[in-house]
């Protein structure tokens, strides 16, 4: 994964979030218009693979 600071906000404002979650594909895979406290509940809903197993 890499991390990417967008800094143009005419970019920026295009964006329908404020983090994405970008697939190889360049398609959005999710989005948040705020911080996340549960990064893997976000992997496992993009992937459909929970990471913990209970």
């Amino acid at each position: 994964m890499t991390r990417l600071v967008v800094a143009d906000p005419a970019v920026r404002d295009r964006w329908p979030g404020r983090l994405l979650l970008v697939r190889p594909d360049q398609l959005v895979a999710w989005q948040s218009a705020g911080e996340v406290s549960d990064w893997d509940g976000v992997l496992d809903r993009v992937t459909g693979c929970p990471s913990r197993i209970t």
